[in-house]
């Protein structure tokens, strides 16, 4: 299964952007798409779009560190080897085809049904307008304004029917763990920082 999830910048990590993972058999199928590299003080660097074959015995370290995951892998891979990742998604729902339709229908309707009603408040306008008085300016106008609606309409239809994650957030991150420890069972869980002791905000409120 591949997963994706946004590489932040870190005390520990030296890239951040989107990222695609997949555990195989042969080892860790690591995807930068438009990773930049951290340089000193932040930095960013080039952005990176390609895809690395990691062996297993290339990855160094897997930590769990609260709601993120630090990844470093043999950094003679890859420069941008020290990732902090979070919010993790995993495959995606195909809408059926009779679903599908109905959305775009729903769409392409209210585009036309939106287009005619802005044309005919351009055309009322400019008229109003005075527009010195010409019809073919209040015509053109109202076309306008239609095609700029229709292309809208045109732009919206791409995603209606667009693919949803089936998992996100802490259960794809726990799935992808669980994928990842098959073929790596060293997967280490930082422990979480200590609490603050109890009314230590209110002092610190005092004494500020």
């Amino acid at each position: 299964m591949r997963f994706r999830a946004t590489a932040k910048s870190s005390e520990r990590s030296n890239a951040a952007g989107a990222v695609e993972l997949e555990c195989t058999e042969q080892g860790l199928l690591l995807g930068y798409r438009g990773v930049f590299a951290l340089n000193d003080g932040y930095v960013p660097g080039a952005l990176a779009t390609r895809d690395v074959d990691v062996p297993w015995s290339s990855v160094w370290e897997t930590t769990v560190e609260g709601s993120e995951v630090f990844l470093e892998v043999d950094v003679s891979l890859t420069p941008l080897n020290r990732l902090s990742l979070s919010d993790f998604t995993s495959g995606y729902v195909e809408l059926p085809p009779e679903e599908s339709r109905k959305r775009r229908l729903v769409v392409r309707v209210a585009s036309a049904g939106l287009a005619f009603t802005a044309a005919l408040a351009a055309f009322a306008g400019a008229r109003g307008a005075g527009a010195s008085g010409s019809l073919a300016l209040a015509l053109s106008a109202s076309v306008l304004t239609a095609l700029g609606v229709v292309a809208v309409g045109f732009w919206a239809d791409r995603f209606v029917a667009t693919p949803v994650p089936k998992l996100s957030g802490n259960v794809a991150r726990e799935v992808f763990l669980a994928e990842l420890m098959r073929f790596r069972p060293a997967v280490t869980r930082a422990a979480p920082p200590p609490a603050p002791p109890p009314g230590s905000r209110a002092r610190a409120g005092r004494t500020g």
